[in-house]
């Protein structure tokens, strides 16, 4: 839940309560209210829908709250985006926190070491640590264009995990 307290207009009190987490939707409050500007945000909006005719969407949530949410190219939240590169950026945020929590040992781990059962016969494979996998040094032949084979071989596959493994 969101209150807003304000002696003027520069200064303004938020409460976030813990129990709050998204699930199936977000909370909303006004850009203002978490010390956004709109204007500024329209002027974004505007420079996407002129400059930038790749971009497929964006939502900006600040302290757990969606503030913004846009779509643009025939787009909207019930569509799904091919996102690629974006979820390098999370991935890296999320073995951040799992190193911190000790749920893995370090970023020199190896990954086979969370697939046991899994026994690669490429021993490039065997060696790969999750280092690896985060600074795209692993040393697997993949074409980054979205159309190539390896893409496409990918999209067919139920385990898009092990698939680069095998």
């Amino acid at each position: 839940m969101v209150s807003g307290k304000t002696t003027d207009k520069s200064n303004i009190f938020i409460t976030f309560y813990g129990d709050y987490w998204p699930t199936d939707e977000w909370k909303k409050a006004s850009p203002e209210l978490l010390g956004i500007d709109s204007n500024e945000i329209l002027k974004m909006d505007k420079e996407i829908n002129v400059r930038l005719n790749g971009v497929n969407s964006i939502l900006i949530i600040k302290n757990g709250y969606l503030v913004h949410e846009r779509y643009f190219n025939g787009y909207h939240r019930d569509k799904t985006n091919h996102l690629c590169s974006v979820t390098k950026t999370i991935i890296s945020a999320l073995v951040g926190i799992a190193v911190e929590k000790k749920f893995i040992k370090s970023v020199d781990q190896k990954v086979l070491d969370f697939f046991p059962d899994f026994k690669p016969k490429n021993s490039l494979k065997r060696k790969l640590t999750i280092k690896h996998l985060l600074t795209m040094t692993a040393g697997l032949m993949w074409n980054s264009k979205a159309h190539e084979p390896m893409m496409r071989r990918l999209m067919t596959k139920k385990n898009w995990t092990i698939f680069p493994l095998q």
